[in-house]
């Protein structure tokens, strides 16, 4: 710190520079001239001027040479200036040739350590440069990070918003498929049975009729009405059973499935094997219609796309959850073919899943089947009667 303080004051005055040399001359040569006895007459000048030319430079390690030169023939010679005489000149030269390199060493260590300083202050500079643009980077990446998160937060809040709509959507639809399946089957099958009778009851009439040829005409457009009647009682019962199938909410999730698998096999013609641990399982209204949902939605794509002749359909519960369970024989799904984003029908089985806490697995192996697992948790059994209230 002391030589730092020094040297900025020599840099800065040059009454601090010039005199340097005179107060290092006048020391050494008092201590020279006290210390005489004991030590030769030129090293402390030359102490003298290392230090002058090191802090002071050129012009002040000169000086310093100059007057040491004088101090040591003038005052500490035996016979005074007699000392500079020709017989000592040689002395003097080697003493003056001596000092500049002394001070030309002290003046090279001034401008290496000058080089060093130079090369710290830069080092230093860049340093704070560079720190400063890492800082800079840093909050640019800190910023880039809060508006990912904050983003990130927007999605998550989109996407669940977009869930509970979904779920509601999934809910009014299945309200809406009951309300028309109850409708179709009281009104339009009410209407369809009043016709058939009195399409029966015209039939008697006729038959006690007196014109046979009339009459037999007759007759045989009333067989085509009825039959006609019972196509269309057969179609209502279809499409109210899809809309919402009576024996889901009349005799539970498991005898739903198993009448399912029935009617796909008696229609299809793909054997459809059925195994179940259980009579009922204790699941909400809306947990079952999502399982039965997804089965339905499983049964339409190996029908499309697995080119089957074998379905294998287990439920069982495990560990608190529901597991159903169901095999192909068919052709085995791909992974690309579970990527597709126009792969609709098993988006909407795991979300079907996803919205009931639940979870679907898929895996298949190529020309040995696909088998798709649905996971779903079991409700207590006072829940599942609070909900379906």
């Amino acid at each position: 710190m002391w030589k730092a303080d020094i040297r900025a004051r020599l840099e800065t005055s040059a009454v601090w520079r010039y005199g340097l040399p005179v107060v290092s001359v006048a020391a050494a040569l008092a201590a020279t001239y006290v210390l005489q006895p004991y030590v030769f007459r030129t090293p402390l000048f030359f102490l003298a001027i290392l230090i002058s030319a090191w802090l002071g430079g050129t012009g002040p390690g000169l000086l310093t040479v100059l007057l040491s030169t004088l101090c040591i023939g003038f005052f500490l010679s035996p016979h005074g200036v007699v000392a500079t005489r020709f017989p000592n000149v040689p002395s003097v030269a080697a003493f003056l040739l001596t000092s500049l390199m002394v001070g030309a060493w002290g003046l090279a260590r001034r401008r290496a350590e000058y080089a060093l300083q130079h090369a710290r202050d830069d080092l230093e500079t860049k340093v704070q440069e560079r720190t400063a643009d890492l800082s800079r980077s840093n909050d640019r990446l800190q910023q880039e990070i809060n508006e990912r998160k904050q983003a990130e937060e927007q999605l998550n809040v989109t996407s669940e918003q977009l869930r509970a709509l979904s779920a509601s959507l999934q809910s009014a639809r299945e309200e809406e498929g009951t309300r028309i399946a109850r409708e179709l089957h009281d009104e339009l099958g009410s209407s369809l049975t009043g016709l058939r009778w009195g399409l029966d009851e015209v039939s008697g009439l006729l038959s006690t009729a007196t014109h046979g040829g009339e009459t037999g005409k007759v007759r045989e457009k009333i067989a085509a009405l009825t039959t006609l009647i019972e196509s269309t009682f057969e179609t209502v019962r279809r499409i109210a059973a899809e809309l919402r199938p009576g024996i889901l909410d009349e005799a539970g999730l498991v005898a739903a499935i198993e009448w399912a698998a029935k009617e796909f096999e008696e229609r299809t013609e793909i054997i459809c094997r059925f195994k179940s641990s259980m009579e009922n399982v204790h699941l909400s209204r809306e947990q079952s219609t999502a399982i039965f949902r997804i089965f339905q939605e499983a049964l339409t794509n190996i029908l499309r796309h697995a080119e089957a002749t074998h379905v294998g359909i287990t439920m069982k519960e495990q560990a608190d959850e529901f597991v159903l369970t169901i095999t192909d024989n068919g052709r085995g799904i791909t992974e690309g073919e579970k990527s597709q984003q126009q792969s609709l029908g098993i988006l909407g089985m795991r979300e079907r899943a996803h919205l009931m806490g639940g979870d679907l697995e898929i895996k298949g192996i190529e020309g040995r089947g696909t088998v798709i697992t649905v996971r779903v948790p079991v409700l207590h059994r006072d829940k599942v009667l609070k909900m379906t209230r």
